[in-house]
């Protein structure tokens, strides 16, 4: 159960992407969970750039987050993953766990998107359909905070990432302190959230 002491919603306002210089997937069902060796390019349906049979991007992805060096080098995994995928999906992630937004990756495999930025050549997630946020008791519950009750074996994006110590300190950090405003605390009680001081909720352009 949610809890609200203070509710501020806060629209983040942010110069929009060029989606049409770069790929920009939706993920859908089938591999967009990024289970190892499940890749299908039927799953990443293009919404720019359709005409070009690229996934390369994507098939980058999968590899740098299966990589052995995951467990023999740590930081070499983590060089060679930023290398292709932004790492601000830490502060997404932290977000989304704290609003216990369920209908998404972690617990259902569709309502985000990929964008290939081809200033940076990193792939962002971008967040869509956040309508089931604030919500308790559909289709299983949202997500613990720690991910406890998620089945790592099919969401390795977030298991993954979660079991590196430096980003699950880092996670663990914009979770205690808040991704988007400085001084927002959380606290937990098994599956309940309470919110101590405020809880943040944001708006992503979805256009």
């Amino acid at each position: 159960m949610l809890i609200p002491f203070q509710v501020i919603v806060a629209f983040r306002m942010q110069e929009k992407p060029a989606y049409d210089d770069g790929n920009f997937y939706k993920p859908e069902d089938g591999s967009a969970n990024f289970v190892d060796g499940t890749f299908s390019a039927e799953d990443f349906q293009k919404k720019t750039n359709e005409d070009d049979e690229d996934w390369s991007d994507i098939i980058a992805l999968f590899g740098a987050l299966h990589d052995d060096t995951a467990s023999t080098d740590s930081a070499a995994w983590r060089e060679n993953l930023e290398a292709v995928f932004e790492d601000e999906f830490l502060k997404y992630l932290a977000v989304n766990e704290i609003i216990q937004n369920w209908d998404t990756y972690g617990s259902m495999p569709h309502n985000y998107y990929l964008y290939n930025n081809p200033d940076t050549g990193q792939l962002t997630r971008v967040p869509w359909d956040n309508n089931e946020a604030l919500q308790t008791d559909k289709q299983g519950g949202a997500l613990a905070l720690d991910f406890a009750n998620m089945n790592d074996s099919g969401w390795p994006l977030i298991a993954r990432i979660y079991a590196d110590e430096v980003y699950r300190a880092r996670y663990d950090t914009y979770q205690r302190k808040g991704p988007l405003f400085p001084g927002g605390q959380y606290r937990k009680n098994n599956r309940s959230l309470v919110v101590v001081t405020q809880i943040v909720l944001f708006v992503v352009d979805s256009q």
